[in-house]
């Protein structure tokens, strides 16, 4: 079955993903989308909460059918967010990048984010996992609470074009479609080069905390499990699983 049929269509939803997470006749069904005009309870990596203006951020669910381990899942964060930047790209925005793990930067100002997960369900049996994408699409930094503005953007603020939200989100799933399909013809090593060029992340100065420290170091690449490889300041190479990375300044060679 293609991705996003069918196709389930909402005015207003909590969060597309607990909507899915919470019906395993939903969750059976490979390429079921759920989309909703707007998100009063959207979740994020980490516990965050993703915020979803009426009509502005295209706010969608997508099941994919994968027997991947869990420690695999968070690769699905990295294909998706290959499949937004492609789509993306070539629109008319400048300084596109992905970050690590889960979102898509226009600058430092954060343009989408995504959450996978996988329910209980998935112990029963049932391979599938819920892949959400949050992307601001329309209206300006403006139109977000006070301590966002700095932080976001959207495509008609990056480009000065209003976008459809439903054909930007029929092109999205087909992005993801040609992914998965890269992803089943010719494993992943491909397809994790192409997100590192698409991040800028080798050699990027970055941070981390661990032990209530601050850690830096520059970023050599991904390894073939998609985790980023950091050379730290006494020359040991560092493998960071999980936690946000501050992003500084590039480093100059």
């Amino acid at each position: 079955m293609p991705l996003g049929k069918p196709l389930i269509e909402f005015e207003e939803l909590p969060s597309t993903n607990s909507y899915l997470l919470d019906d395993i006749s939903l969750c059976s069904q490979h390429g079921l989308t759920v989309w909703t005009h707007k998100q009063t309870n959207g979740r994020g990596r980490a516990g965050r909460t993703f915020i979803s203006p009426s009509n502005q951020v295209l706010t969608f669910s997508v099941v994919i059918h994968s027997s991947d381990p869990e420690d695999r899942l968070h690769l699905w964060a990295l294909w998706s967010g290959l499949a937004l930047f492609r789509n993306l790209y070539g629109k008319g925005l400048s300084n596109l990048i992905l970050k690590w793990p889960n979102d898509l930067l226009v600058g430092r100002q954060k343009l989408a984010g995504i959450l996978v997960e996988r329910g209980p369900w998935h112990q029963a049996g049932l391979n599938s996992l819920i892949i959400g994408i949050g992307l601001n699409v329309n209206g300006y930094s403006s139109d977000f609470p006070t301590e966002l503005k700095d932080k976001v953007t959207t495509l008609q603020a990056a480009t000065r074009i209003i976008f459809s939200p439903i054909k930007l989100l029929r092109e999205i799933l087909d992005n993801l479609q040609l992914v998965i399909n890269e992803l089943r013809a010719e494993g992943s090593l491909k397809l994790l080069d192409e997100w590192q060029a698409a991040s800028n992340i080798v050699g990027q100065l970055v941070g981390w905390e661990k032990d209530s420290i601050i850690q830096t170091g520059l970023v050599e690449g991904l390894d073939q499990r998609g985790f980023p490889q950091i050379r730290m300041e006494n020359g040991q190479i560092y493998t960071h699983i999980a936690g946000d990375l501050i992003q500084y300044d590039r480093m100059q060679s």
